[in-house]
């Protein structure tokens, strides 16, 4: 059985590897993602090339709230690609970071350039995201937020601990996928 929505039955959750991204987004929705696990992956065609997403966390466990400016990035349903998509690109034309993660040539090529290749059926289960970036391992005055569809993930949610190099690594939590990892 499944919910119909807009005239379109949607079926039950059976895995993450199989179901649609409408069942998907549907499972999110309704808190029925227990089918679904930390880890599982899922195969995604984007111009012809079969790229892989992996489901890196299910949870809220640990995060603050935006309003205490604590970043959702690495909160609630979040999956990755695990290989690496569009053109090898660098942060910036330049060597800086000032600006952090929303002033940088890339979030503007994730955002705009990679995001509208997307199909569309994976384009409606990514909200924009309410994330922190710091400038550099110095400053730690010049914190900036963001919302964004696309980001790469920072030191802090790969690796855990306390990474000195991200500013705004208090501000935000490991995926739980790489918790008790060596990567």
């Amino acid at each position: 059985m499944g919910n119909v929505v807009e005239g379109e039955c949607i079926p039950e959750p059976v895995s993450f590897e199989t179901d649609s991204w409408a069942t998907i987004k549907r499972a999110i929705n309704e808190d029925n993602t227990n089918l679904y696990s930390v880890g599982d992956t899922k195969e995604v065609l984007i111009g012809g090339v079969s790229y892989t997403v992996r489901l890196s966390n299910k949870t809220f466990d640990v995060c603050d709230t935006v309003e205490n400016d604590f970043s959702q990035t690495a909160c609630g349903f979040v999956f990755e690609f695990i290989n690496t998509i569009g053109d090898n690109s660098s942060m910036n034309s330049t060597s800086t970071n000032v600006g952090g993660w929303p002033l940088s040539d890339l979030f503007t090529y994730l955002n705009n350039d990679i995001y509208n290749k997307l199909p569309s059926d994976l384009k409606s289960v990514i909200a924009d995201t309410y994330g922190r970036s710091g400038y550099g391992k110095d400053d730690l005055t010049c914190l900036t937020t963001f919302n964004s569809k696309l980001y790469l993930l920072s030191l802090k949610e790969l690796y855990g601990g306390d990474p000195n190099v991200d500013t705004a690594r208090y501000s935000m939590k490991q995926l739980e996928y790489y918790q008790g990892k060596k990567i």
